[in-house]
């Protein structure tokens, strides 16, 4: 799994949904849903709604890279119907993940963001596997560029974080 961890503002984090949403990109909730349609953001608004009460995962859609459906089923560990997208199949996608807070022993002591994808995904008609296109890859490695443009390569022992300028004034390392 391809993954880039970085510490960047929520200010800096609203430029980063807008660089996503100005590609035309879908950005989708990892919720529990009520039917079996998923939402779609379409602002900063609506992702900041999100993250205001929970830590959230989203979904990156994009028609260069998604070449089939994500897949939506019932969640059966609830008795009231609740949905959600199945991870790995159909898509394929890139995970988006940003925390509100952090440990209280955290190495960087502030909320960390995530992107990743998963090498493989499998089909949403069958359960064959089928491996991420190099659309996705590139345009995920030009998405960990925009952000690390942000940032500064920070070294604490044997590890490397990927630090804003603006975090880096407001925290103690």
């Amino acid at each position: 799994m391809a993954r880039f961890e970085f510490y960047i503002s929520d200010t800096e984090r609203a430029t980063v949904i807008n660089h996503i949403l100005s590609k035309g990109t879908k950005i989708i909730p990892d919720l529990l849903y009520e039917t079996e349609e998923y939402e779609v953001l379409r602002d900063t608004i609506g992702f900041f709604k999100y993250l205001k009460d929970k830590n959230i995962g989203f979904f990156l859609i994009d028609d260069r890279f998604t070449i089939e459906p994500l897949v939506v089923s019932r969640n059966r560990f609830f008795e009231e119907p609740k949905y959600s997208v199945y991870q790995r199949k159909g898509g394929p996608y890139i995970d988006a993940s940003f925390y509100l807070g952090y440990a209280d022993d955290a190495t960087i002591p502030y909320k960390v963001s995530i992107i990743d994808y998963y090498e493989k995904f499998i089909h949403y008609d069958s359960y064959e596997e089928f491996k991420a296109p190099n659309e996705l890859r590139e345009y995920y490695g030009e998405l960990v560029r925009f952000i690390k443009k942000m940032c500064q390569k920070v070294e604490i022992g044997k590890r490397k974080f990927w630090i804003s300028k603006e975090v880096l004034k407001t925290i103690e390392l």
